[in-house]
């Protein structure tokens, strides 16, 4: 399991948004990324990719008007898809009724 989150981790750090995401977790939790469980850090993710279907929320592709965004949040919002369901699994083991996909 513990090599299971290191590459959760090592993924989790290479994305944007949930990298900023957790370093502030991490701060304001005074506590260190490895410190969290795995499932807490799947939570983050599914928090994280619920914000690119957000309504109103700058992380929402079809929302953000600013020139050029749109293909970056769209690929970003690809990226954490595919990092949260590889490891969904490990997670809470709900399934959100609130992402779209």
């Amino acid at each position: 399991m513990e090599s299971l989150k290191k590459r959760f981790i090592k993924r989790a750090l290479n994305h944007n948004y949930l990298s900023s995401s957790l370093e502030g977790i991490c701060e304001d939790d005074k506590k260190e990324i490895e410190d969290y469980s795995l499932s807490d850090l799947v939570d983050e993710a599914q928090w994280c990719l619920s914000t690119y279907f957000e309504s109103g929320h700058i992380n929402n592709p079809e929302e953000n008007s600013e020139e050029g965004m749109r293909p970056i949040l769209l690929q970003e919002r690809k990226q954490l898809k595919k990092l949260y369901l590889d490891f969904k699994i490990h997670g809470s083991g709900k399934w959100s009724k609130h992402l779209s996909f």
